[in-house]
């Protein structure tokens, strides 16, 4: 063997180990790193790589205020949140100045048939309307709000078919199931509305996760870390509670965990389905167990101070397809309203609430859900 043979080898294997040892003094901090930025259900990193990208916000300009929307919703007899839903996810750009209500030729059709005359079609403000009293309309024939929708974009005619054909079965009319039993254009159309319909309004029909609405100590976005000092995502929103105070689940869904950490201590995830999820962290007492079904305003858990915090309070996040949303954008000053009788003092209260940090927002479905709040 030539002798510079030894050297270089000798000389590979020093620079291997150095580059081991290297890495191994790396690790703790790369892993303490993601770690700060996982939220429910332990995502990764590369989940949150979205909301660290700052890009411009296009402003959504709702027809009317956007209590209009849910008096348009009452008035038709349709929910706030599924109108609202239907309105963004009709936008075939998510990026758009404006609400445009993009409705195809058929559910042109359908809303025409059912009485809405065919000039008010020709501005967003009127198409919203025909399309409230339209879901109502259908509602008194399908019932369920997945058969509504699959009528409302594929027609009355499809939709009564795929209803009957899956009930012969004897399964549950959900949208999966409707679906397989379209025609394969109808189906293009719509998979390109209904999915995303249906989990904005899960989305937008969740409740305050304390039963009443409490002020907010700090808000959703990038801030600097009470306890490490460093600018860092805050993927959710901390309202202030004495241990003990009673956690209530924002919607109905199963329990996903409910366990201990020493980052977030005594925590809860809940399902609410269509890709919707919400996190209740820091608390006392759990009052539900992994797989238990919860329904809205239940009580859950106990408020706490356990986990890496500062003080008593409840960090609660909403997440949707596993990337964190400010919980401030799905509640809006019309079901709030509209919900004063049920609980008197809970809509003033909401409207004194703290200015929203701003944030980055990615693009997509959670841009609509995050920028429909503006």
């Amino acid at each position: 063997m030539p002798p510079h043979r030894p050297r270089a080898l000798t000389r590979g294997l020093v620079a291997a180990a150095l580059t081991m040892m290297v890495l191994g003094a790396l690790a703790p901090a790369v892993v303490w790193f993601a770690r700060d930025f996982q939220g429910p259900g332990d995502r990764p990193l590369s989940r949150y790589l979205s909301l660290l990208t700052s890009r411009p916000r296009p402003r959504w300009n709702l027809p009317g205020s956007d209590s209009e929307i849910a008096r348009l919703a009452r008035l038709s007899g349709t929910r706030p949140a599924l109108l609202k839903g239907v309105a963004l996810a009709l936008n075939s750009d998510p990026d758009a100045t404006t609400l445009t209500m993009d409705l195809s030729p058929g559910t042109r059709e359908l809303l025409v048939a059912l009485g809405e005359p065919e000039a008010l079609l020709e501005t967003p403000e009127g198409r919203l309307e025909a399309v409230g009293r339209g879901l109502a309309a259908l509602e008194e024939l399908f019932g369920g709000e997945e058969a509504v929708l699959v009528a409302l974009v594929a027609g009355v005619e499809p939709a009564t078919k795929a209803v009957a054909q899956v009930q012969r079965r004897g399964l549950n009319p959900t949208y999966e199931n409707l679906a397989r039993r379209l025609p394969r254009a109808l189906r293009r159309e719509t998979n390109a509305v209904v999915p995303a319909a249906l989990s904005l309004a899960t989305a937008f029909d969740m409740d305050w996760p304390s039963g009443r609405f409490q002020r907010v100590s700090s808000a959703f976005g990038m801030r600097i870390h009470p306890v490490k000092g460093t600018r860092r995502l805050h993927a959710g929103i901390d309202i202030p509670m004495p241990c003990g105070t009673p956690v209530t689940a924002a919607a109905s869904g199963k329990v996903l965990r409910a366990g201990y950490n020493r980052v977030s201590g005594w925590h809860l995830i809940i399902d609410h389905g269509r890709g919707v999820t919400s996190a209740y962290m820091h608390n006392d007492k759990l009052l539900v167990r992994r797989g238990e079904r919860v329904h809205r305003d239940q009580a859950i858990a106990l408020s706490g101070n356990t986990g890496r915090t500062t003080g008593p309070h409840l960090h609660y996040e909403v997440a949707h397809a596993g990337t964190p949303v400010d919980p401030f954008f799905l509640y809006r000053r019309g079901e709030l309203i509209a919900a004063a009788d049920k609980e008197n003092g809970r809509a003033e209260a909401l409207l004194q609430a703290p200015r929203r940090a701003p944030s980055a927002q990615p693009s997509g479905l959670l841009a609509v859900i995050a920028l429909a709040g503006r």
